[in-house]
Parts: C-alpha cells; structure tokens; sequence
C-alpha cells in the first residue's frame, strides 16, 4: 500500500508537468487511477480484518453536507468519469443536514460506492447522490442488477455467474456493510427500470423508499 501510494505522488508529480489533454497527461491519469484502485482494495482489506478482529474504533462525530460533498467531488474526478462521459448531481438538502458517522470511514464508503458506481453506468450515463432524513443513498442509472445477485451483493467474497459478475466481484461492498451495521445502520440496495441506488442508513435497519422512481426521474 505505501508503496502504491508512492507511485501515485509521483505520477502526480509529473502530470503537473505535463500540458494537459494529451496522451502522456490520459496515461498518467489511468496510472494515477489504477494507483487508487489498489489502495482501495489493500485498505479495505486491512480494515474488513480490523472490523472482524472488533478492534476498530469508530469515532463519530457530525459529518455536514458540505463535507460529504467535498469527499463526492474528489471522487468524481476519476479517469473513467471522464472517458465514459458521465455526469455526477446531488440532489439538494435541508439546511443543516448532517449525519453522525466516522468520516474516515464515511469517506471510504463514499469512495467504494462512487467509484463502483462509475464503474458499472453505461456511457453518458448520470450518477446522483439524493439525500434524505437520516439517509443518503448513490443511485447510478443503468441496467438494473439482476434479482440473483442481489441476494449475495453484500457477501464477502461474493461470486456470481460470468453475466452478473460485474456487480459484486471484490470486498467494497461488504466493507461498506460492515462499516454502516459499525454506526448502528445498514446498507441496502433499490433497482428501478432506471438503474441502481444503494442507501445509507444512519438511524437502524435500511428502509426502502418509494419516492426513489419519482426522484430518479425528477
């Protein structure tokens, strides 16, 4: 992981040194992308071992829209968000919306479900983050994810057949699980003829909402 995270500074380094749009400042962006992706993975691995092993400490404090938002936009300025031409919203909030929740953790799970959902939205496809009471869900538009999967998309080590594969291959999802069951809530998945959303719960068991149709095509 350190050294993944040396590599990363380095191309970052040299890309800002480099004109941007060109095919030098796309192969560095790719590399700097892959970079995050392994970090991603050695995190959550080291983490879902550390939640396992009931020695993580999640320290909760107020975590205000503004700062999800930040975290949302540092994710959406992946690569793939570029190369598939795909758009990012967030639906608007209350004044002084917040939830209580660790934000390094918060953070990771924003950067799983973000990142996956780029990953699995067609081209020019949208990805939108609604905010509701005590939840806040990441919808990406698409097709949506069989009814065999869902049945096995939050397991660890999850393998399904070569046609849903896609969906749930690595760790991300079940870190998020055990990250949001750690703040007393959950994690729960809604399809639509539209595409996907997966709903953070703060306050318990995840509830499903039946305004997400109505507020996908909004």
């Amino acid at each position: 992981k350190n050294l993944v995270f040396s590599i990363a500074a380095d191309t970052r380094s040299a890309a800002r040194n480099i004109e941007p749009s060109t095919q030098i400042s796309a192969g560095l962006a790719r590399i700097s992308d892959a970079c995050s992706s392994v970090v991603r993975l050695s995190s959550n691995m080291l983490d879902i071992g550390t939640i396992e092993s009931g020695n993580m400490k999640v320290e909760n404090r107020m975590v205000t829209a503004d700062e999800i938002l930040q975290v949302i936009d540092r994710y959406s300025k992946s690569m793939v968000f570029q190369e598939k031409g795909l758009s990012i919203s967030c639906e608007s909030y209350s004044p002084g919306y917040g939830v209580v929740a660790d934000p390094y953790l918060l953070d990771r799970v924003f950067q799983n479900l973000i990142v996956n959902a780029a990953n699995y939205t067609p081209e020019n496809g949208l990805v939108r983050v609604l905010f509701a009471p005590q939840r806040i869900g990441v919808f990406n538009s698409g097709k949506p994810i069989p009814q065999e999967a869902r049945k096995v998309i939050f397991s660890k080590y999850s393998r399904l057949n070569a046609q849903s594969s896609r969906y749930s291959r690595g760790l991300g999802l079940f870190f998020c699980k055990l990250v949001m069951e750690a703040h007393g809530g959950g994690i729960s998945l809604e399809t639509t003829k539209d595409g996907n959303c997966f709903w953070l719960s703060f306050s318990g068991k995840p509830e499903r909402t039946s305004e997400l149709s109505e507020v996908v095509r909004a």
